[in-house]
C-alpha cells in the first residue's frame, strides 16, 4: 500500500514532542530538550519538502508502515504509565482508573494486529466498536482526573473558575478576578488573562454543577472524532483501520493529554475548534468551517496566525473571509462593550509585560543556559511570519491540486508555524507543545484524506 510521507513523519515528530514534554512535564531539562530538537527538525524538514514541492505530498510503498505506526502508538501509553506524577498532586486517591485505562489502551491496540496488513477484511462494526472503546477510555480516565484532583494547584484552573463564577454573579471577570500566581520564579497576581471563549465554556460547566475542565474533556474527545472523520472521508477503497485511526489515537494517547486536562490549560479548545473546522471543510461545509475557525482565532491570543493561513490556503472567498472575521469578533464583543480597557490589559498588556521564563522548554532557555544571553523575541515573530508567507505563497499552481490538498497544506502549515513560534519564544511549556501535537495529528489525518485510488 502507498502511504503519504506526511502521515508517518508528522506522527513521529509529534511523538517526540510528547516524549520531550513527558520527561519533565514540559519544563526545562537537558534530556527533554534533546528529545525536542529532533521533533522540531522533522517538522521543519517536512515543511521544507512541502514548500519545495509546492504543497503536493508524496506517497511511498511501505509494507512495514502499519507495523511501525502500531509500535510507535504502543510506546505512548507506556511512556505515560512510567510517569508516576502525570497527575501532579491528586487530592483524593491515586489515579487507579486512569492507569487501568492506559493498560487497556495497549490491549485495544493489539486488536489491530489481525487486520494490519489490509489483506483480511475487517468488519465495520469492529472498527466502530474499537474506536468507541478508545473514546470511552479517554472519557472515563478524564472524568477520573477531575475527581481525584478537584482543586489543582495551578493558577490556570483558579483563574478560570473565578472567571466563570464572576460571570455567573453578573460581574466582569476582567475587572474582578485576581488570583495568586503559581509560577515558581515570580510572585504577582494574575487577572483573567484569556479571551472570552473559555469564560463562556467554564460558565456553562459551573451552571451545570460541573468543573471548568469538563468542557476541555469534551473538546479532547471532539477533536479525536473529527480527526477520524477527516481520515475516513475518502471516496476510495479504505486503508487498514489502524492507519485511518492513527491520527486520532496519537492525539488521545499523547503522554501529556491527561496532565493538560488536570492543569486546565485551554489548548484543547483551539485543537477542537480548528479540527472541527477542517472536518467541516472536507465535508464541503465551507461556511461552517469559516465560523469554527473564526471562533478559534479569538479563543486564545496566539491564534492570530490562523486567519491568513485559513483565508489563503483554504482559498475562502471574500464572503467567508468576512464570516471568519465576524465569528472571531462575536465572542469578544460583549466584553469589548463592557470594559475595553480591562479586556485589553488582561489579554495583552499583562501578557506582554511578563518576562522570560528560564524554566521553559525552548530555544531561548538553551541560549540563556549556554551563553547567559537573551534570545531576541522579535526573531520569533519574524520566523513564524516567514513560515506563514512560505505556506501561503507556495501552494500548488493548479486549481484542482490546490482544492485537493488545501486541508493538508493548512494543517501542515499550522504545525510548522506554531512549533517555530513556541520553540523560539520567551517560554514554552507542556500545553504549547500539546497544541502542536494536536495540529500534527490533524495534519496526519488530512494526509490520509488526500490519498487517491491508485495510492490506497
Amino acid at each position: 500500500m502507498r502511504l503519504p510521507d506526511d502521515h508517518r513523519w508528522l506522527l513521529a515528530g509529534g511523538s517526540l514532542l510528547g516524549l520531550a514534554v513527558a520527561i519533565n512535564h514540559g519544563r526545562w531539562a537537558d534530556l527533554a530538550f534533546a528529545a525536542l530538537v529532533p521533533g522540531v527538525l522533522i517538522v521543519g524538514w517536512r515543511f521544507y519538502v512541502a514548500v519545495r514541492d509546492r504543497g503536493v505530498p508524496r506517497a511511498k510503498e511501505l509494507r512495514a508502515a502499519p507495523f511501525l505506526v502500531l509500535a510507535l502508538l504502543a510506546v505512548l501509553p507506556i511512556i505515560a504509565l512510567c510517569d508516576g506524577t502525570i497527575i501532579p498532586k491528586p487530592a483524593v486517591t491515586h489515579w487507579v482508573v486512569g492507569r487501568i485505562a492506559q493498560v487497556t489502551f495497549l490491549v485495544l491496540l493489539a486488536s489491530y494486529l489481525p487486520f494490519i496488513s489490509g489483506r483480511r477484511a475487517e468488519p465495520e462494526r469492529l472498527k466502530t466498536a474499537r474506536f468507541a472503546g478508545f473514546a470511552l477510555l479517554v472519557l472515563v480516565a478524564g472524568i477520573e482526573v477531575i475527581r481525584v484532583s478537584p482543586v489543582p494547584d495551578i493558577d490556570v484552573w483558579t483563574v478560570q473558575k473565578a472567571g466563570a463564577e464572576a460571570l455567573l454573579d453578573g460581574k466582569n471577570p476582567y475587572r474582578v478576578v485576581a488570583v495568586p500566581d503559581t509560577d515558581p520564579e515570580t510572585d504577582f497576581t494574575v487577572p483573567y488573562c484569556y479571551p472570552p471563549f473559555p469564560i463562556y465554556m467554564g460558565t456553562l460547566a459551573l451552571a451545570a454543577r460541573g468543573d471548568v475542565r469538563h468542557p476541555l474533556l469534551a473538546a479532547l474527545l471532539a477533536a479525536g472524532f473529527a480527526m477520524r472523520f477527516i481520515a475516513r472521508h475518502r471516496k476510495r477503497r479504505p486503508l487498514p483501520s489502524l492507519l485511518e485511526d492513527a491520527p486520532a489515537l496519537f492525539f488521545w494517547l499523547a503522554p501529556p493529554l491527561f496532565m493538560v486536562l488536570d492543569r486546565s490549560w485551554i489548548d484543547p479548545f483551539q485543537i477542537a475548534l480548528i479540527t472541527l473546522g477542517v472536518a467541516a471543510f472536507v465535508d464541503g461545509r465551507k461556511t461552517l468551517a469559516a465560523v469554527l475557525l473564526g471562533v478559534a482565532i479569538s479563543s486564545k491570543q496566539s491564534m492570530f496566525f490562523v486567519y491568513p493561513l485559513a483565508a489563503v490556503i483554504l482559498a475562502f472567498d471574500l464572503r467567508r473571509w468576512v464570516i471568519m472575521g465576524i465569528a472571531a469578533l462575536v465572542p469578544v464583543l460583549p466584553f469589548l462593550a463592557w470594559d475595553f480597557r480591562r479586556l485589553k490589559y488582561a489579554n495583552f498588556d499583562f501578557m506582554n509585560g511578563l518576562g522570560a521564563r528560564h524554566d521553559g522548554l525552548c530555544f531561548s532557555t538553551w541560549v540563556y543556559n549556554t551563553f547567559h544571553a537573551t534570545f531576541p523575541p522579535q526573531i520569533t515573530f519574524l520566523a513564524s511570519a516567514a513560515v506563514v508567507a512560505a505556506a501561503c505563497l507556495r501552494r500548488p499552481l493548479e486549481a484542482e491540486l490546490r482544492a485537493r490538498y488545501a486541508p493538508l497544506g493548512f494543517a501542515r502549515a499550522l504545525v510548522a508555524t506554531y512549533l517555530v513560534f513556541f520553540f523560539f519564544n520567551r517560554w514554552a511549556f507542556a500545553n504549547y507543545y500539546f497544541l502542536v501535537i494536536g495540529f500534527a495529528s490533524l495534519a496526519a489525518a488530512t494526509a490520509v484524506q488526500t490519498l487517491g485510488d491508485a495510492e490506497a
